[in-house]
């Protein structure tokens, strides 16, 4: 059904992307061979179903740019004078977006035939078409970034303990994966890993309930975090247990930063939600410098077993093997 144009529609397409600068003249020309199509919300315009030979330019209303499912915020927005379906019918592929119609649209059709005459023809054609071509990529390019930013930000919340901010056991199990991948490299330098854990923490909880515990183990969390180098890492192992990995460490320099930590734990004042004050807790840690042919396993038994010898000689102390 071929629709006649508005004057107002007329002026949105001497303006829009496609023809800006084009002769009025050449414009009408192209006008006697396009329809005009009128689609009401939620009719889409295109789709990766379907082969497209057409480029549209919204004459009112608005389309939503959709990729994948279109219960999700869509990834922009069309509106009068902006156009959609250039980059199908320039590489003749099916589109890689869903355009529907966000509200009541009218656009208008212009067959890929038409557009490559037109483009023959007309210089500002051409170079529209590039305009809109590149700021399409550059907007593509963006979003991809922002996916790839949400994704690392995923993938860093998927790491993290929720409480205390430090690493989970999820990234300590990889990382010491990666540690002993190259830890028995000639060159290599020596790592230690300090297993550490809060004092009596049951009693604790017992006697002043589980947020007190929570408070606990995020001052130690933090304790650990501020007390460390910027190439060392802190993980929660598990309940109130912490691990720390030193690289290019030795068993000395890590028996120090050992004592360093359980020095800032025990100096440190604790207050609940309220502001009331609670003891201090204390901390027990068992350190390991990582010997030729250990496995992840052995080297955690190590570290394991120093901690151990670290609470049966009165806690608030360090061991090392």
């Amino acid at each position: 059904m071929v629709l006649s144009l508005t004057d107002s529609e007329r002026r949105i397409l001497a303006n829009s992307q496609l023809f800006a600068d084009v002769e009025p003249t050449s414009i009408d020309a192209v006008l006697d061979q396009c329809r005009i199509r009128e689609l009401q919300p939620q009719h889409i315009l295109l789709s990766p179903e379907h082969i497209n030979h057409f480029i549209y330019i919204v004459l009112s209303g608005r389309f939503e740019v959709h990729i994948g499912a279109t219960d999700q915020a869509p990834l922009a927005s069309l509106s009068a004078g902006e156009c959609v379906g250039e980059m199908s019918v320039l590489d003749s592929q099916k589109p890689s977006a869903r355009v529907i119609a966000a509200v009541p649209s009218r656009v208008l059709e212009l067959h890929q035939e038409l557009i490559w005459q037109f483009v023959d023809a007309t210089e500002g054609m051409a170079r529209n078409l590039l305009y809109i071509l590149s700021s399409r990529l550059r907007v593509n390019t963006e979003a991809l970034f922002e996916s790839l930013r949400r994704q690392l930000q995923f993938e860093r919340y998927a790491d993290l303990d929720g409480l205390t901010g430090l690493f989970n056991r999820r990234w300590l199990d990889r990382a010491l994966e990666q540690c002993l991948a190259t830890a028995d490299h000639p060159d290599a330098p020596p790592m230690v890993i300090i297993l550490l854990d809060v004092d009596h923490f049951k009693r604790f909880n017992d006697q002043y309930g589980h947020p007190a515990g929570d408070v606990a183990l995020r001052h130690v969390g933090k304790s650990v975090s501020q007390g460390l180098r910027p190439d060392d890492n802190a993980a929660r192992y598990g309940g109130e247990e912490f691990a720390v990995l030193l690289a290019n460490t030795d068993r000395h320099l890590g028996i120090q930063i050992a004592e360093r930590l359980c020095a800032a734990v025990r100096a440190t004042e604790l207050q609940d939600h309220e502001g009331k004050s609670l003891p201090s807790v204390t901390i027990s840690l068992g350190v390991a410098q990582y010997q030729h042919g250990q496995s992840v396993v052995q080297w955690l038994e190590s570290a394991d077993s120093a901690l151990y010898r670290a609470k049966q000689a009165g806690r608030d102390q360090v061991m090392a093997n």
